[in-house]
């Protein structure tokens, strides 16, 4: 009788410790799935956001192309639109264009959690920083755009400031700094 107890409760005991690394087993893959699941998710959220900023841009390119139906649709046109006026409205269709554009990718890298690409996006950001037409955009409407993007571009202004007689930016020492 003996015997066989023993023999039931190393058996019982067995089946204890195959249960508990049946669960850790099983913790690790729920941990595991809940992981993929959020990077899956996050992928699906960075796809839909890029979708939508295409969107943009391609809502850009059409007024670009069409400054006159820009002048209307964002309420400016006032009768019979001048070929400087028009000239204006592609020139801002153009500076939105690539505040939208910067606003993808800002968003996109974001998502991506890709931090090392960031100094070259901003670098390549600050040229556009130059052109007067992109600066009164941004002025203009920048309440249009999200904190990581308007963080972003006001710190790329900050290092382009505009010359006083030529409206042109050009760098400042702050830029050198970082």
């Amino acid at each position: 009788m003996y015997v066989s107890t023993v023999v039931t409760a190393g058996a019982s005991v067995g089946s204890m410790l195959a249960v508990a690394w049946s669960l850790r087993s099983l913790s690790r893959q729920v941990r595991a799935a809940t992981k993929q699941a959020e990077v899956g998710a996050e992928a699906t959220k960075a796809a839909s956001y890029l979708a939508l900023a295409q969107m943009f841009v391609h809502m850009d390119e059409f007024f670009a192309d069409r400054p006159d139906l820009r002048a209307r649709i964002y309420g400016s046109h006032q009768g019979e639109e001048s070929g400087e006026d028009l000239e204006r409205h592609r020139t801002e269709a153009a500076a939105e264009m690539t505040i939208d554009v910067v606003d993808a990718g800002i968003s996109n890298l974001t998502q991506l959690s890709d931090s090392a690409i960031m100094p070259v996006w901003e670098a390549w950001f600050r040229h556009f920083t130059r052109s007067p037409a992109v600066r009164e955009f941004w002025e203009s409407h920048r309440e249009w755009y999200g904190p990581e993007t308007v963080d972003f571009i006001d710190r790329a202004m900050r290092m382009a400031t505009p010359e006083p007689a030529t409206g042109v930016a050009v760098e400042t020492t702050e830029r050198a700094a970082n």
